[in-house]
């Protein structure tokens, strides 16, 4: 706003003669509010856009959390089983069932991001009178941990199954 008050000093030293020098500043004081409020209108939106934006991603990182694992956990059910029913009935081996276990905690991780983005959001909305800052934060936090928390349950798994099922 600072950067607009010599264009309305300029804009009263040119007012023609038979126009009061108030009116021409009331003139160059709606121009400045009108740049403002639209200043602010356009900053408005453009964090509006941020936050759908990453409420977006945030949906995106814990569905995938949850297919990865699940879908691995699945995975690794089927192959138990089609190793069980066969006619060559092979030792399975070991890093299988670890493996399988932390699939089921990775999809239990992103369970728990889920709820904690609800907790996040009822925090921030103000669900929780005085502390609700605190409970969206907590909640934020517990999102983002238990999401990372899948991916690295999804890591650990993956390479114990490799190794198990590549006799390493």
């Amino acid at each position: 706003m600072k950067h607009l008050r010599p264009v309305s000093q300029t804009l009263v030293a040119k007012t023609p003669a038979d126009v009061a020098a108030g009116e021409a500043a009331m003139e160059a004081y709606r121009a400045d509010l009108s740049l403002w409020v639209s200043s602010r209108q356009q900053n408005h939106e453009h964090n509006l856009e941020m936050l759908r934006a990453t409420i977006t991603t945030g949906q995106s990182a814990l569905k995938s959390a949850l297919l990865i694992n699940g879908g691995a956990a699945v995975a690794l059910l089927a192959f138990l089983g089609s190793v069980w029913s066969s006619d060559k009935i092979g030792e399975v081996p070991s890093e299988i069932n670890p493996a399988l276990l932390l699939y089921v905690f990775g999809v239990l991780s992103a369970a728990v991001a889920a709820g904690a983005t609800y907790l996040s959001q009822a925090g921030y909305g103000n669900e929780f009178g005085k502390a609700s800052r605190y409970v969206g934060y907590i909640g934020h936090v517990l999102a983002v941990l238990g999401v990372l928390g899948s991916y690295v349950l999804f890591g650990r798994a993956s390479w114990l199954a490799f190794l198990g099922m590549s006799g390493s």
